[in-house]
């Protein structure tokens, strides 16, 4: 989407006056702010695929929605499995589409709300102290504890008070473990309440807490029970914290409890609270409470070693707690591989095993129940929020939520005084549709189903409603239903709106921002790391700021750091601060600037980031990049400095457009053609009227509905297909649902792919259901053993009802598997940025060649496999092989297999050749997602595959 810079002819001088905006494309002219990152979502199974925008939640729920038909409205419900009820089952009947996740917390025990210490409704159950944790019995050592103390004498298995070494390591009304030396055996353990602490003298409640009251001698160990909620004590006693980390102890059968929580969770994915099995299809998990660092429990002890550690180590950057938490995820995905397996923390990691994460508060900071919500962090949580939907989807199901806790006008919850605007909704949900994650509440007990306005809105063309939101009828939500998801698709990525020449580089407050030469660094420090010019690494230009490791290990953010060249702040004035950044792993920074400070987690690849403040005082500072406690290197590149604030935002929809103010001040911006506000009944803001521009108040937002002159129209996309690859698969999709089916006539055609000979022809009908906007026509390809040149046939739409042709016809590609024309020819390798084994045949020679190309990684990587032959090879050998660990083994002569290392832009590989009716099984085993390509057009193929039939290997 690119608008007009053109501002009703007002002159620029005078834009940050009137605080009037355009609608501008950052990408236009100014990419150093163009930080969506944004690639459309993959890999999605049904029915996250079919969920069109806005994609609408009911999260934590303390009450659902009366009836059934109340609750089938919805996209998506978390739920714990005592909610799992009919209700629900019949919703999920009346809307198929509608996901239920189960809510699960990995963080603590909540067993303690159950009248049955030993049911399943809540988590691993926990009736007695064992040496196992299984069959409700439950080991002490799979507890987390904060650093304890010892007894001072020995006590009798009776003894109500007890003297400690040090009793300011236990709180009155906490529980406590006791159990024998040394630390971390847990020998002879029990639990107690500690009623009173006076001086070093500790009175207990109750002894033998779920456990046998034992004697026990000086010099046991006494240890407190965190509770498993948040940091302000305010939690529940009987809520423990769990050890998840990588350190936690084994019980007698040698696990871990993350791997034993994994278990339980495959086994009890839809166990009923009763024992029995929820009615309902369990679409996957979200987690709740599942940090990635507990570093704010200062005094956890996380390896029992009666030392606070906080989940770190004490002499390096090893977060236990973060390391015992991604493997936890990665059994988890392990077990249940075709589930939605989401975290429940927006600053957690473990992409490589999550779908997603739930934001909860987004894009609050601080309080999420405040009357008056502060947003303090937003460009830290709109950084991670895109981080989780680009990071973490690489399995079937990608899933992130933001979750709203805040009170609003209409939906006050009990904030005192009532909220006086609904602008907290509108920010926060806006906010979610800058990208494509789900949009949830917290229903209470007070307002089971706060349904908005935006939520469902008539955009069937020509219908007399346009426009109109669609009220929720908890007897019959058939409107709503058929109206939600209004918006349609996205149709590209959130844009900044700001005036070009405010942030061209050439206006940066520090020049030294290119990075480009070793004198750009000129004014940059830092304390506790080396800096230096890296020309290997580089967002733009021709390198970048490399930030070492810890020259003495910084165990806090600001004890290690790189500071930019001095800039003159004035207090009062708003600031952007724009940096593209890479790590080297996933790691975490945080940024102080103008008094401000906010956190960003780094990825392994380049990617930009925006800041922006409002300074607190007059003076010169430098901008602080704050690197401690993880010691992991990074590179900066394209650092500017700007006066003003980008953080006005525009999405556009097939059938709307959200503008977002995340500033601190009123904004008006320029649409260019005219919208429709809503037409509702909750806010005045949604009176229908018709609007070229939009004010929009400070952390506010605009839901606009396009022209209702738009009307829907059809098309199909083109599609390219390997001869023997099944089938050719035709989307055909309709710009946007409509109220009324649309039906379309298609027909196949020939062109060089001839019908009968290359694929075989169809024809047909196609129908869209009101809200459907996807159809595919599948079209059988053939095979034979002709060697062909590449062919193509036509998918042909006609006579469309409902809705008007766009793009009526497509093209069906069909490429040839048979090797004399798809592999022969020696590929364009860029090896400085593309990754992959490249593979060739010489069809002159008959001579096939083999390159393996890192991509510019920094870090070796190791191509390993296999060519195994019918009868002996004539010809192999290694090429460009410069590394002792580089090797191509034929002491097999029908058999070679091969070790390739490679790095940077490097490149190494092999040739082989063998007799032309010799039949060869290529394999690469390594390393784990590594692609082969083959032939000069680089078609994508198996790691395993026949190179006479290019199909699996017999």
């Amino acid at each position: 989407m690119k608008r007009s810079c053109k501002v009703n002819n007002i002159a620029i001088s005078a834009l940050s006056m009137l605080g009037i905006l355009a609608a501008a494309s950052a990408s236009a002219s100014q990419p150093h702010l163009e930080d969506a990152d944004y690639e459309p979502s993959r890999g999605l199974m049904a029915p996250l695929d079919r969920h069109l925008f806005p994609r609408v939640s009911l999260s934590e729920t303390k009450g659902l929605p009366s009836t059934a038909e109340a609750i089938s409205k919805y996209d998506s419900l978390l739920l714990s499995a005592a909610q799992m009820n009919a209700n629900v089952a019949a919703a999920q009947q009346i809307n198929p589409d509608l996901l239920i996740f189960r809510k699960f917390n990995p963080g603590g025990y909540l067993g303690f709300m159950s009248s049955n210490a030993c049911t399943d409704a809540f988590g691993i159950a926990f009736g007695s102290t064992a040496a196992t944790t299984e069959n409700c019995g439950f080991f002490a050592g799979h507890w987390a504890y904060y650093a304890g103390t010892t007894l001072s004498q020995t006590i009798a298995a009776t003894a109500a008070t007890v003297t400690l070494a040090d009793a300011s390591r236990v709180t009155a009304g906490r529980y406590v473990v006791i159990y024998d030396a040394p630390a971390g055996s847990f020998k002879n353990a029990e639990h107690a309440l500690v009623a009173s602490v006076n001086g070093n003298v500790v009175t207990f409640a109750n002894r033998g807490y779920k456990s046998a009251a034992r004697a026990h001698p000086a010099g046991a160990i006494v240890a407190e029970h965190p509770v498993a909620g948040g940091a302000n004590g305010d939690e529940t006693a009987e809520h423990w914290m769990y050890n998840m980390s990588s350190v936690a102890p084994a019980d007698a059968k040698g696990r871990q409890l993350g791997e034993i929580t994994a278990d339980w969770l495959a086994d009890n994915l839809s166990t009923a609270s009763n024992g029995g099995v929820v009615a309902v299809r369990v679409d996957g998990l979200v987690f709740d409470t599942d940090a990635w660092s507990q570093s704010w429990r200062a005094r956890l002890d996380i390896d029992n070693d009666l030392t606070a550690d906080g989940g770190w180590s004490r002499t390096d950057d090893t977060n236990y707690w973060g390391e015992g938490m991604e493997q936890f995820y990665q059994q988890v995905r392990e077990r249940l591989p075709e589930k939605v397996v989401a975290g429940g923390n927006p600053n957690l990691r473990g992409y490589d095993a999550l779908s997603g994460t739930q934001m909860e508060g987004f894009p609050v900071s601080g309080s999420y129940h405040a009357a008056n919500p502060q947003y303090k962090q937003t460009d830290e949580l709109f950084a991670n929020y895109i981080l989780h939907l680009r990071e973490g989807p690489q399995h079937l199901a990608s899933y992130t939520e933001t979750l709203s806790k805040t009170p609003t006008k209409l939906y006050p919850r009990d904030a005192t005084p009532t909220p006086a605007s609904n602008a907290p909704f509108r920010f926060g949900f806006a906010a979610t549709l800058l990208d494509d994650g789900y949009y949830a509440q917290e229903p209470l007990v007070v307002s089971k189903d706060p349904w908005w306005d935006e939520f469902a809105v008539d955009v069937a063309p020509g219908s007399p409603t346009y426009g109109q939101a669609i009220a929720s009828n908890p007897k019959d939500e058939t409107l709503t239903r058929a109206h939600r998801g209004w918006l349609g698709l996205p149709l590209g990525a959130r844009e900044r709106v700001f005036e070009d020449a405010a942030f061209d580089v050439s206006r940066s407050l520090f020049s030294a921002g290119h990075l480009d030469n070793s004198a750009s660094l000129t004014g940059w420090k830092s304390s506790n790391v080396a800096l230096s010019f890296d020309a290997s690494q580089a967002m733009a230009g021709t390198g970048s700021l490399r930030v070492s490791n810890h020259q003495s290990f910084a165990a806090l953010p600001y004890q290690a750091s790189v500071r930019t060249p001095s800039v003159a702040l004035r207090a009062g004035v708003d600031y952007t601060l724009v940096f593209s950044v890479k790590a080297a792993e996933v790691r975490n920074i945080a940024v102080g600037a103008g008094g401000s400070t906010q956190s960003f987690d780094i990825p392994a690849y380049w990617v930009r980031r925006v800041m922006t403040f409002t300074a607190s005082t007059t003076g010169t500072s430098n901008i602080s990049f704050n690197v401690g406690r993880e010691d992991i290197p990074l590179w900066l590149d394209d650092v500017y400095l700007f006066e003003g604030n980008a953080n006005i935002f525009t999405r556009e929809f097939q059938n709307g457009l959200v503008v977002v103010n995340a500033t601190s001040k009123s904004k008006t911006v320029d649409l260019g053609t005219p919208y429709l506000r809503i037409k509702g009944t909750q806010d005045p803001v949604n009176n229908g009227s018709t609007v070229t521009s939009v004010t929009i108040g400070p952390n506010d937002a605009a839901i606009l509905v396009a022209s209702p002159a738009v009307p829907r129209t059809v098309s199909v996309a083109d599609v390219s297909v390997v001869e023997g690859g099944g089938s050719a698969r035709f989307a055909v999709s309709l710009s946007g649902p409509s109220s009324v089916p649309v039906t379309v006539r298609y027909a196949t055609a020939n062109g060089s792919a001839l019908a009968g000979s290359d694929y075989t022809a169809v024809s047909g009908s196609l129908s869209f259901a009101p809200g459907s906007t996807l159809q595919t026509v599948t079209v059988p390809v053939l095979d034979d053993l002709l060697h062909e040149p590449t062919e193509s046939f036509s998918l042909v739409l006609s006579n469309a009802a409902g809705a008007t042709l766009a793009k009526a016809t497509a093209t069906g590609t069909i490429s040839d598997n048979d090797n004399a024309s798809i592999a022969c020819g020696e590929p364009a390798i860029a090896a400085g940025s593309q990754a992959g084994l490249f593979l060739w045949q010489d069809c002159a020679t008959s001579q096939w060649h083999a390159r393996v190309a890192a991509g510019g990684s920094a870090s070796v990587m190791k191509y390993t496999g296999s060519v195994a032959a019918s009868m002996p090879f004539a010809t192999a050998a290694g090429v460009l092989v410069e590394l002792p660990s580089d090797l191509v083994n034929v002491s097999d002569p029908s058999r070679m297999t091969y070790r390739l290392n490679v790095l940077g832009s490097g490149l190494d590989g092999m040739t082989f050749s063998a007799a032309a009716t010799a039949q060869l099984c290529f394999s690469l085993d390594g390393p784990v997602g590594a692609k082969v390509f083959l032939g000069a057009e680089k078609v994508a193929m198996p790691a395993s595959f026949d190179l006479t039939t290019l199909r699996s290997c017999n």
